[in-house]
């Protein structure tokens, strides 16, 4: 029978990684919509920066997800079927090898 146990670094790390490339889009954001009328070499640099995070972040995931070790016995785990999941549900991993689902604390997001 598989077992079910929580892995609360994951989502930890998740969103301490997450925060310094989230909040330098936010600003370099802000930053194209205050200097849009202007369009001087700051505006293309800030647009640039708000572009490499999205793409960052794109790619953050994406590794992320599809390297997820089982904490029990070290295997990197298939990335979750997404497509199967509905909104609010939880992300989890699973270790055939140890027969263990691994809730990684965070959940679907929603529209």
């Amino acid at each position: 029978m598989t077992e079910y146990r929580e892995y609360r670094n994951f989502s930890t790390r998740y969103i301490l990684w997450n925060i310094p490339v989230v909040t330098l889009g936010f600003i370099a954001g802000g930053w194209v919509l205050f200097d849009a009328e202007n369009q001087g070499p700051l505006f293309w640099i800030c647009l640039g920066v708000f572009i490499c995070t999205i793409i960052t972040n794109i790619a953050m995931d994406s590794y992320r997800y599809r390297h997820f070790r089982c904490p029990e016995c070290g295997t990197i785990l298939p990335k979750p079927k997404f497509g199967e999941l509905r909104v609010r549900d939880l992300i989890t991993f699973y270790c055939a090898s140890c027969d263990i689902e691994w809730d990684s604390g965070l959940r679907v997001a929603g529209g």
